[in-house]
């Protein structure tokens, strides 16, 4: 996606999760934080921040695709840019679909396939 500068939409909500994760799997805070300030600057990626509306509708697809909270948030944002969910946790792939079009990274390389070999 860097290399082929593909516009990716993520809740803010990918900082915390992130920054959580290598905090925890690393033990180093320095390394957290490097990540997510690099995250912040790029271009690529639009970042949308958790509003009440938002989560109110992040609600809605929690309840009708008995989603967990945090799956719910993301399957919500792909749903209001009307953009496919790629992700790698079956779970919120084969829920999320009443929703949205979801897929893996490698199903969505395969169907856009762009300059790559």
């Amino acid at each position: 996606m860097i290399t082929d500068d593909i516009q990716v939409s993520s809740p803010t909500l990918a900082l915390v999760e992130v920054a959580g994760a290598l905090a925890r799997r690393t033990g180093s805070q320095a390394l957290a934080e490097s990540a997510i300030s690099y995250l912040q600057r790029q271009s690529w990626l639009a970042l949308s921040p958790l509003s009440v509306a938002f989560s109110e509708a992040a609600v809605r697809v929690a309840i009708t695709c008995s989603l967990r909270g945090a799956d719910a948030v993301y399957v919500a944002l792909a749903r209001q840019e009307g953009a496919p969910l790629i992700a790698l946790d079956d779970e919120m792939l084969k829920r999320s679909a009443p929703a949205i079009l979801a897929m893996t990274p490698g199903e969505w390389l395969r169907q856009n396939p762009g300059d790559r070999p």
